[in-house]
């Protein structure tokens, strides 16, 4: 019987290398060329008052420091597990990477240049516990911009229950790094669609929508971090071939299900949106000349907070004035 006590042993030490194989959240972080922001991001995560979790960096072709922060990183604790793509593959390519090495039961994407508040995950997950059948868990989240301005996403920023209707009407503001989702929903419908250029994040939603519903926690636990210089030097005419891309892919099911005028109202709206923050992005950073090159394309009807085209017209003439003061 001497043996009994050995087997023991040898399952308990099976039972607590299953829970070391398996933790319940898979955190999956895509960067590139960003590693002060990355190590910003990461420690934010070690920082979760919930500890059962791995990262997954993955590395889209950095060509600076970045792979180097990686390695440090996980050194510095060995939750943390970096990959390298073999050629660059963008977004959706390089989070489909990160969750397919996941082992979690439930998936969390942070962008390499935001942040969570300590109690994200912990307060997520006792959430969910009372959603049983939500695919995706919301939160509220904060924007900062590089001059330290801050803006709240709260009340009414992200629909709940059954969301599909509300996604086709072109209501879509929850961002990758508030979400948490069951892996195998996320499995389910393909994970992120490679084949559009942008919008990527409205895509899964609308797919995951045909099964599921949303919650949202009405706490701001997430940090989008904004750089009015990345924004400016991404072209316009990319971000609107995004929207086509987008809409070429959605406009029948969207006609289908909830009508064909819809199909404009959302292209207008996010080009409108296209406009007037590459507009405003250069009026920030000391450009005026964009600002006057985009922002008469913006359609005073389809910008949804008129007030901050008015307060934009309003800050460029002051910004005018003070330039030309002698």
């Amino acid at each position: 019987m001497k043996f009994i006590p050995v087997l023991l042993e040898e399952a308990k030490a099976m039972i607590v290398e299953s829970v070391k194989k398996n933790p319940l959240v898979s955190i999956i972080v895509p960067v590139h060329n960003r590693p002060s922001e990355l190590e910003r991001a990461i420690k934010s995560i070690l920082n979760q008052t919930f500890s059962d979790f791995e990262i997954i960096v993955v590395d889209d072709c950095s060509t600076d420091s970045t792979p180097g922060v990686i390695q440090t990183l996980e050194d510095l604790d060995d939750r943390v597990s970096g990959y390298r793509n073999e050629k660059n593959g963008g977004g959706a390519y390089t989070r489909n990477e990160g969750a397919r090495r996941a082992r979690g039961e439930l998936l969390a994407f942070l962008d390499s240049d935001d942040e969570w508040v300590p109690e994200k995950l912990e307060r997520q997950i006792a959430y969910m516990k009372n959603c049983d059948g939500h695919a995706v868990l919301a939160s509220y989240y904060l924007v900062v911009e590089t001059n330290g301005r801050v803006h709240k996403r709260g009340p009414g920023i992200i629909p709940t229950g059954h969301i599909r209707e509300s996604l086709l009407k072109g209501v879509c503001n929850a961002v990758t790094s508030v979400v948490l989702i069951k892996k195998e929903h996320f499995d389910r419908v393909g994970g992120f669609s490679g084949d559009l250029q942008s919008m990527q994040d409205y895509d899964l939603w609308i797919k995951l929508s045909e099964f599921y519903t949303c919650e949202c926690i009405p706490e701001y636990l997430t940090i989008m971090h904004t750089d009015a210089d990345v924004r400016i030097s991404i072209s316009p005419q990319y971000r609107i071939a995004g929207i086509n891309m987008f809409l070429d892919k959605w406009a029948e099911t969207i006609s289908r299900e909830i009508g064909e005028k819809y199909v404009d109202d959302i292209r207008n709206h996010h080009m409108d949106s296209v406009y007037y923050h590459v507009a405003i992005s250069g009026l920030r950073i000391g450009e005026r000349e964009p600002f006057w090159t985009w922002i008469r394309h913006v359609r005073s009807h389809g910008v949804r907070n008129k007030r901050n085209l008015l307060l934009a017209i309003g800050f460029y003439i002051l910004s005018f004035l003070k330039s030309t003061k002698v």
